[in-house]
């Protein structure tokens, strides 16, 4: 279902049906085909964790997806413990984010704001 423009009554009548089958919704940003590499991480409150499929960040990757699968807000940013509550940007309970890279990728950590906190990323 791709709905463009205004939406209607019909719409929404046709998402409900979709839903009800047991299929999720995304948002259209997020393409994670064939191609994409996914983790399931756990974050905790103790260290920051590297946000990457395999032992490192992915060479040559255009953005990075967090899905936040946990009940707890999660924090991605730098590296650095510190800097992660003054610069990380939040990932709220069920919510997912994109992070584009113009150039090079960046490593990007992530950590729970609280208890341990399941979260999927792509790469």
């Amino acid at each position: 279902m791709n709905v463009s423009g205004a939406v209607t009554s019909g719409d929404i009548y046709a998402l409900v049906s979709e839903l009800s089958l047991g299929l999720s919704v995304l948002p259209q940003e997020v393409s994670v085909g064939s191609s994409a590499s996914s983790k399931n991480l756990v974050l905790t409150y103790g260290a920051s964790t590297l946000l990457a499929v395999g032992a490192s960040s992915l060479q040559g990757r255009k953005q990075l997806t967090v899905r936040n699968n946990g009940r707890n807000t999660v924090l991605v940013g730098p590296s650095s413990d510190q800097a992660i509550y003054e610069e990380g940007l939040p990932v709220e309970p069920g919510e997912t984010k994109v992070f584009k890279f113009a150039g090079d990728p960046v490593d990007l950590y992530g950590r729970s704001n609280g208890f341990a906190c399941n979260v999927t990323v792509w790469e």
